[in-house]
This record gives C-alpha cells, structure tokens and sequence, in this order.
C-alpha cells in the first residue's frame, strides 16, 4: 500500500479507506537559471572555478556548483593554477 490508512469509526469502521499523504515540503525552490546563465558556466565555470562564475551570474556559490555538476562542466585545475598564479602578483607582500 503506497497511502495511508484512514480508520474511521461508526458503520464505516470495518472498511478503511486508503487515502494519500500530502506531500512533503521540500527546501527551497529549484533556482531559475537563464540561457545567459548556463552560457556563463560553461564558458567561464571550468578556467575561473564557482565564485567567480557565481558572482558574474549573481547566484550563490554552491547553486553554480551544483548546476555546472549536473551539466557535467568540470574545474580544469590547470587553468585554475595557471590564473591564480598569474593574478596573485605580489599583493600585500613588501
């Protein structure tokens, strides 16, 4: 039985009736991407990595995450190492 069994007392008490749960809240609504979005992650997501791509598309950073997953974009660590190296310059050092 995939619902619930509702007893009820009285003449009706010897036939249950089945009736269905009501359904569960869920966390948050699924965030709306736009094409525009989507171009930006898998253009920009697999050199910059999820911040940068978050606040270029103004979502948090895990949803960008979690998005660029189920598109199947990866970080290219290479790249990442690459253009941390050349933007780190010798800020805050003397």
């Amino acid at each position: 039985m995939d619902g619930w069994v509702k007893f009820c007392f009285g003449e009706s008490a010897r036939h249950p009736v089945i009736v269905e749960p009501p359904p569960r809240p869920r966390g948050r609504p699924a965030y709306q991407w736009t094409e525009e979005q989507v171009e930006i992650i898998k253009q920009y997501y697999p050199s910059m990595g999820g911040k940068a791509v978050a606040e270029m598309t103004g979502a948090p950073p895990r949803t960008v995450k979690d998005k660029a997953n189920r598109m199947g974009v990866r970080v290219n660590q290479t790249r990442m190492i690459e253009a941390r190296q050349k933007n780190s310059g010798n800020f805050g050092r003397r």
